[in-house]
């Protein structure tokens, strides 16, 4: 599916796919909204070039 989103506005999805309420149920959010940046981020799986471990 391609979505185009306006410059003024942003699509943010959860990591939930099946309970998450992001773009796909509440549409774009204006980027005037966003009050905060992310300060950590977390990854519980480490890839490697040809497997993941």
């Amino acid at each position: 599916m391609k979505v185009k989103v306006s410059q003024k506005y942003v699509l943010v999805l959860g990591d939930n796919r099946i309970d998450s309420v992001d773009s796909r149920k509440i549409g774009f959010i204006p980027i005037e909204n966003i009050k905060r940046h992310a300060l950590y981020r977390f990854n519980i799986f480490k890839f490697s070039a040809n497997k993941l471990e």
